[in-house]
């Protein structure tokens, strides 16, 4: 089996919603379907910009988070609230680190990255949604879907 070097940023991160230090804030993209409750999320670092600094997606399926609210957070290989299917705290299992590894890179086969037209939204929406089942599905929060393209991937990298 390989060894991710990498954990996913923000994977396993405790959210407290106070004015600190160490504090992020996220935004729901233009091409996100804001009707499911998963998916990409921008991830803006306060006090290094106003873009987001990157894209993450939950853990947890029983968490949620309010958009535009400062968070304070640290970070782990392991979510601390353990989620539906988890202990406290839950480790991030080997499988979601890859594809988060390689979707964070820019490097995840199967993935649409773009954006600007309606037509790239929506396939990136569709990404989205089919990632976030599968990192899902891999934490014991829903059961995995084997057609699932990311758990696929999975299955053949380990």
């Amino acid at each position: 089996m390989k060894k991710i070097a990498m954990t996913a940023l923000l994977a396993g991160t405790l959210f407290v919603p106070v004015a600190e230090a160490a504090q992020v804030e996220f935004t729901s993209p233009a091409w996100r379907d804001v009707t499911y409750g998963g998916g990409e999320f921008g991830a803006d670092i306060l006090g290094k910009g106003g873009n987001p600094d990157f894209y993450t997606f939950c853990l947890e399926r029983n968490e949620g988070l309010s958009f535009n609210t400062a968070y304070n957070y640290t970070t782990s290989n392991a979510a601390e609230a353990g989620g539906v299917g988890g202990g406290n705290p839950d480790p991030i299992s080997e499988g979601t680190a890859y594809l988060f590894e390689r979707f964070s890179n820019g490097t995840l086969p199967g993935y649409s990255f773009a954006t600007g037209s309606p037509a790239a939204n929506a396939a990136r929406a569709a990404s989205g949604r089919t990632l976030q089942n599968a990192f899902w599905g891999l934490e014991n929060e829903q059961a995995v879907d084997l057609l699932n393209p990311f758990i696929v991937a999975v299955v053949n990298e380990f």
